[in-house]
């Protein structure tokens, strides 16, 4: 029943999305809160926060690109998720050029933490969450421009064209890459104040 399958694959489309932000603001509010109240006067405790922070924000990343790539998109051949499993190479290679950079961004600050921690280190890793915050709403630009422009144009339409036109319409949830900010500053901003006081 071809009908009843597309009714269930809308409902799914319509739960999935709106449930993995839900799982993401979750996570993220629980990593601030247990993180918080780890690193209480801890310059440790502030460095593991950012780190885990990071980890939270990539993981959150790809776990909404991922799902707006599968849901967010339907045309003739199929949704989203099918459209990336006919060429799954193809589909890596462009998320991975898309949003791959906004990823770096958010691991940026982690990897700074790794060695001597300085005055001039910590501004760095501050700098470094404020270009995480700015890379989100640019990546999922470039997925915004990407898919009109060039991905999802393609005549005639093959399977490589299809799995790039979901890997670019799932680069529109980068914006969600935001949370990096909020998941890894407040460690980074106190981390800086620590570290400053005591003279490093």
């Amino acid at each position: 029943m071809p009908i009843l399958r597309h009714l269930t694959e809308g409902r799914v489309a319509a739960v999935l999305e709106p449930l993995l932000l839900l799982a993401v603001v979750l996570l993220v509010a629980w990593h601030l809160v247990a993180g918080t109240a780890a690193s209480r006067n801890s310059v440790g405790g502030d460095v593991r926060g950012l780190r885990r922070g990071s980890l939270v924000a990539a993981l959150g990343t790809v776990l909404l690109v991922g799902g707006c790539s599968a849901t967010g998109l339907e045309n003739a051949r199929g949704t989203g998720y099918q459209l990336m499993l006919g060429q799954p190479n193809t589909y890596a290679v462009t998320v991975i050029f898309l949003v791959g950079p906004l990823l770096v961004s958010l691991a940026a600050p982690a990897l700074l933490t790794v060695g001597r921690l300085s005055a001039r280190r910590t501004s760095l890793i501050v700098i470094a969450c404020w270009l995480g915050a700015a890379m989100a709403p640019i990546t999922s630009y470039a997925g915004f421009v990407t898919s009109y422009a060039v991905y999802c144009t393609s005549r005639p339409a093959t399977a490589a064209g299809d799995a790039t036109c979901a890997a670019s319409t799932g680069a529109l949830a980068a914006i969600w890459g935001i949370f990096g900010v909020v998941a890894m500053l407040p460690f980074a901003v106190r981390l800086q104040g620590r570290i400053a006081k005591q003279g490093r």
